[in-house]
């Protein structure tokens, strides 16, 4: 019994040693990241009421419209920075400046509110660029626990800094739950001066943050000939574009759910939600309910996630959750509407768990397996471009879904909640994504939109390192300074 528990106790010690190391930079940038957890929950996740707070119109077309937009800009500028590499050559100065772009737009939020439209989109558009420079705080966080502890093992350092992440956005996710239920003007002073405490640590670690002297990137100076071979070959990336035709509806039935889904809690009945958690806004409780499935579904979707058939059977199966969603807010929305109209009550909030569960699913399944579903099909060389890829196709589905509510404005979709006929829009999305599920099943097993990976990996690996290439080869100084050498 003694051994079993010492061997127990050895095994627990030996997984908990690959996640957990002490680090100075951790424990500096966790402001950072507590930041970003607390401003994702309090503000991005629920944009349309945001903006109904901000612009002070309860006109419900319009918010879903504005909230929307400013979604969809948001994808495309974080997939443009996503593409930036200068970022990961300068982490610091990227750090320094986007999240500085962030706190400004904190700032305005907190001391200068205004129905402006113009100054919605100008405030948002700095918070989404702060966003964006979560992956530069990352990549800075790996190569300092990596040079503290001299890791040479990717899995490890990948690990351990996941863990440093997630403490923080955990943190700041805990924090935004506790405070849910005050005033918008708290959240705006709280997530500004939590992202000046944050912004002041990073600045004052600069002087213990660890640098190094090595080869930090090969940027190949290719000749006239080389370069006219690749580009006689960029025509295949236009074969992978009907493989996300699919997506873009899925993201039109995603934004349904954070905009119109969000708008029904304020016309059912929260009493139950009130008096057992004090603490809980509904719109919050509903939030948490659609990131459950992520809990769940996490650990199963990693594990197939280097297989490609099994990997092209959960993306389905998120297509299939995302059309069931849409069939039980269908069913939902049709009975609410049905009972206001006979004795104008209202549904219990626990008739919406359903439909926002799926969501969360698909989401889960579909959002965060596009990025390996990409990389499968891709040479390793174009593997990077697989996050900004995916939110650009983000980008693009939110701004056709702006076209979808235009559309529908005057017949299902009007002001109000209770005089808009949202059941029948959301069958109308039943039907998309329906459709979308027979397109993406039909086009992943096509030969014909897959990239011809063993002949592109080969033509890349000779001409990779051509013989008649210069290269720069750009080494970092102990005092940070970038310096080239043309070998």
């Amino acid at each position: 019994m003694a051994g079993c528990i010492v061997r127990c106790y050895g095994a627990l010690k030996e997984k908990a040693s690959s996640y957990f190391c002490f680090s100075k930079a951790a424990l500096l940038m966790q402001g950072l990241f507590f930041s970003h957890g607390f401003v994702q929950l309090a503000f991005l996740s629920v944009m349309i009421s945001l903006i109904e707070e901000i612009s002070g119109k309860k006109i419900l077309w319009y918010n879903a419209v504005v909230s929307t937009l400013v979604e969809g800009t948001s994808s495309i500028l974080v997939s443009l920075m996503s593409y930036d590499k200068y970022g990961r050559m300068f982490p610091k100065t990227s750090i320094l400046i986007t999240q500085g772009i962030f706190l400004t737009g904190l700032l305005i939020l907190w001391l200068t509110p205004s129905s402006n439209i113009r100054a919605i989109y100008l405030v948002l558009s700095l918070v989404t660029v702060g966003k964006a420079g979560v992956r530069y705080i990352t990549f800075f966080l790996e190569r300092q626990i990596m040079l503290e502890h001299d890791i040479d093992d990717k899995k490890i350092l990948e690990d351990r800094t996941k863990f440093w992440k997630v403490i923080g956005l955990i943190s700041g996710v805990g924090t935004a739950i506790g405070i849910s239920r005050r005033p918008w003007k708290l959240k705006f002073m709280f997530s500004a001066i939590a992202m000046g405490i944050g912004y002041l640590s990073f600045c004052f670690g600069l002087i213990y943050y660890k640098s190094e002297r090595k080869i930090t990137n090969i940027m190949p100076v290719v000749s006239e000939d080389n370069q006219s071979r690749k580009s006689s070959q960029s025509w295949r990336h236009l074969k992978l574009l009907p493989l996300w035709i699919p997506f873009l509806a899925y993201y039109v039935v995603q934004t349904a759910g954070t905009t119109f889904f969000l708008k029904q809690i304020d016309v059912v009945q929260v009493d139950i939600l009130v008096k057992n958690i004090k603490f809980l806004d509904p719109e919050t409780c509903m939030i948490l309910v659609r990131s459950f499935p992520g809990v769940l579904l996490r650990p199963i979707l990693k594990r197939f996630s280097d297989k490609k058939y099994k990997l092209r059977a959960a993306l389905t199966l998120g297509m299939v959750f995302n059309f069931c969603s849409c069939i039980a807010s269908w069913h939902v929305e049709a009975r609410r509407l049905h009972m206001f109209k006979k004795s104008g009550s209202n549904m219990n909030l626990f008739w919406l768990v359903p439909q926002f569960f799926l969501l969360g699913c698909a989401i889960e399944l579909v959002g965060e397996g596009l990025e390996d579903f990409f990389s499968d099909l891709v040479p390793e060389s174009k593997q990077e471009l697989g996050f900004a890829f995916n939110r650009l196709v983000e980008g693009m589905g939110k701004f056709i879904s702006v076209g979808f509510v235009l559309a529908f404005r005057n017949y299902w979709i009007g002001d109000t909640i209770n005089k808009s006929r949202l059941d029948n829009y959301y069958r109308a999305l039943a039907f998309l994504a329906l459709g979308a599920l027979f397109l993406f099943t039909y086009l992943s097993n096509t030969d014909g939109c897959t990239w011809e990976i063993d002949l592109e990996k080969s033509e890349e690996g000779d001409a990779a390192f051509p013989t008649d290439v210069e290269m720069d080869v750009l080494s970092t100084g102990n005092d940070g300074n970038l310096v080239s050498v043309r070998v």
